[in-house]
């Protein structure tokens, strides 16, 4: 799977374009249902999403009159302020606080 971007979705029609695993982190009655939303999709195997891939999906949206809406396994810590910063929401899988640097070695196998 890759990194998927939608613009301009109607939140009713959001879960029609996630993968399962998203789907059921996904809350049926959150916000307003007619809202229109940008949507990212991270591939579920990347287990951290550090902020150079928030960067890679920032310079590709068009359009942020509307909230964008994140979902991936998990965030490092400056991935998740960036998405706040540029007025996005965010759900993962995994909440384990990694930072981009930490993410890196682990990664790398430099522990």
């Amino acid at each position: 799977m890759k990194t998927v971007i939608k613009e301009n979705i109607a939140f009713k029609d959001m879960k029609k374009y996630l993968p399962e695993r998203y789907g059921t982190i996904f809350p049926a009655n959150f916000r307003n249902r007619e809202e229109r939303v940008n949507m990212v999709i991270f591939p579920y195997d990347k287990h951290v999403i550090t902020s150079r891939y928030i960067q890679k999906a920032l310079q590709k949206i068009k359009n942020f009159t509307w909230v964008t809406v994140y979902f991936a396994h998990g965030y490092s810590t400056e991935a998740k302020a960036l998405i706040k910063e540029n007025n996005g929401l965010l759900f993962y899988i995994n909440d384990f606080e990694w930072t981009d640097e930490g993410w890196a070695k682990v990664k790398n196998g430099i522990f």
